[in-house]
């Protein structure tokens, strides 16, 4: 599963205005690529999620929590530390040190 973002602020924004403010914003060209790559993805029989009012990460958190309660074992890859609090017994958190080759696998232990 691959979650985005999308436009919409999210419930954060509605709770604290400056949200995310001193953010810089990514090149057009990153977004620009974005299409491109969720058509891969759909390609590969992988699916893409995203909610108006959520940001991917807590589409993430829930999808992954929720098939780990089913049974699932779940790995995460993204970039972002704030994944890490998710490790549990079923859920892991694949990181990129440098590049997309050189990563860290975050678990239980």
């Amino acid at each position: 599963i691959a979650c985005w973002d999308t436009k919409a602020p999210t419930f954060r924004h509605e709770a604290y205005e400056a949200y995310k403010a001193q953010r810089t914003k990514q090149p057009d060209e990153l977004y620009a690529q974005i299409p491109l790559v969720q058509r891969a993805l759909t390609l590969l029989g992988i699916e893409s999620f995203s909610l108006d009012g959520y940001e991917a990460d807590d589409l993430i958190g829930t999808m992954a929590t929720r098939a780990a309660k089913e049974g699932w074992d779940v790995t995460i890859v993204t970039g972002d530390r704030d994944a890490l609090q998710l490790v549990s017994p079923r859920i892991s958190v694949l990181t990129f040190k440098k590049g997309v080759s050189d990563t860290l696998l975050y678990d239980e232990k």
